[in-house]
């Protein structure tokens, strides 16, 4: 009896191709929607103040969004890769995905020096999982492979 391989099929690989296009789709739109965001907020004004850890008041600069935004890309794709091996795949990544939002918004609310910058910084939170989520929950939803991992 010959041994089994564990090299992807055509399926698998199509799957993960699927992924990764909805991936680098919400990690767009999640920069370009939060970009927006930080733009509006200079325009309204607000220096974007915060002052983690007692550390000295700084403002958050555009390098530092992208920077988060970039890096939560990267974890929603892991969290997605980990999800499609799951039978519950879907249920799995909205209540995971919809905890770690709502956990990122306390450091906001910890940091940021004054009301409205702890608004702009939950507005940035809000739409980098805009941009993300739809995609990814979507691509679990209807193309990923919904086997149990061996």
């Amino acid at each position: 009896m010959q041994p089994t391989t564990s090299a992807p099929t055509r399926s698998t690989r199509s799957a993960r191709s699927a992924l990764l296009r909805a991936a680098a789709a919400g990690g767009f739109a999640a920069l370009s929607l939060t970009t927006a965001a930080y733009g509006l907020a200079h325009l309204t004004g607000d220096d974007l103040l915060v002052a983690p850890s007692g550390q000295p008041r700084a403002s958050v600069t555009l390098a530092a969004v992208v920077t988060a935004v970039l890096v939560a890309s990267v974890g929603n794709l892991g969290l997605a890769l980990l999800a499609a091996r799951s039978r519950r795949g879907y249920a799995l990544y909205l209540a995971v995905a919809t905890t770690v939002l709502a956990l990122s918004l306390l450091g906001p609310a910890g940091a940021a020096v004054t009301i409205t910058s702890a608004l702009w910084l939950c507005v940035f939170h809000a739409t980098t999982a805009a941009g993300l989520m739809p995609f990814t929950a979507r691509w679990l939803r209807s193309a990923g492979p919904r086997t149990p991992a061996p």
